[in-house]
């Protein structure tokens, strides 16, 4: 999985919406590639500064998204969690 910071999204989150709006995402899911084996994630370059060091050490091994179904082979995120090991729910 590659993961790309979107500074699009920074500025998107940090604007106000009107009430009753639906909340902004926060990244989307691209999947790509002969039986769609390339996964890109695109987050909030405010989140990758934190993400990408913690996933570099070990100290982080998954991260869960939650979103849309796919559509065209993308996603929205609208749910993300950075775990150490995978727990069943």
């Amino acid at each position: 999985m590659r993961l790309l910071g979107n500074r699009e999204m920074d500025r998107e989150m940090a604007s106000s919406r009107p009430s009753g709006s639906p909340p902004h995402g926060v990244g989307t899911l691209t999947i790509r590639g002969t039986r769609q084996r390339d996964f890109l994630g695109s987050l909030p370059t405010s989140a990758i500064f934190g993400l990408l060091p913690s996933l570099e050490s070990g100290r982080l091994k998954f991260v869960h998204l939650h979103g849309e179904k796919l559509y065209r082979g993308s996603a929205s995120i609208s749910y993300l969690q950075l775990c150490r090991s995978l727990e069943d729910d």
